[in-house]
């Protein structure tokens, strides 16, 4: 039994004696009058075998590549959708924030006027202002 190469000058020196002895034997064979030669019939039918395969397998790919694109579009289209979706939701919460942000500086400017009246107010009644309260 013959040992695995382990290096790699060992795997070299392996391949080159199988390729050796292959083209060894092919010389050999060709040179044998008792070799039988393949009918052109048989090269034909494998010719034609090769080509039915080569075919199956360009129209398989073919199909898978088709397949394929038409899961992209129609991931690109689940994609758009739910942007538009999200754009949407955008739009309309950014408006609701916007009017919020209103409504508090609205509330804002009536506390403000409110404290001047009361300030105003101590101010008339005790005859000086409140020195915790800002102006």
């Amino acid at each position: 039994m013959a040992r695995n190469p382990r290096t790699l000058d060992e795997v070299k020196q392996h391949v080159e004696q199988i390729l050796l002895s292959e083209k060894l034997s092919d010389y050999q064979g060709r040179n044998d009058p008792a070799r039988e030669q393949p009918s052109a019939m048989t090269d034909q039918s494998s010719i034609l075998s090769a080509a039915r395969h080569l075919s199956a397998t360009c129209n398989a790919m073919a199909n898978d590549i088709q397949k394929s694109g038409k899961e992209v579009a129609q991931i690109a289209g689940d994609l758009a959708a739910e942007a538009d979706a999200l754009a949407e939701l955008l739009r309309k919460h950014g408006a609701s924030m916007a009017n919020r942000i209103e409504e508090f500086t609205a509330m804002t400017r009536r506390l403000q006027e409110a404290m001047k009246l009361v300030r105003a107010d101590l101010s008339s009644s005790t005859g000086s202002s409140p020195t915790l309260l800002v102006p």
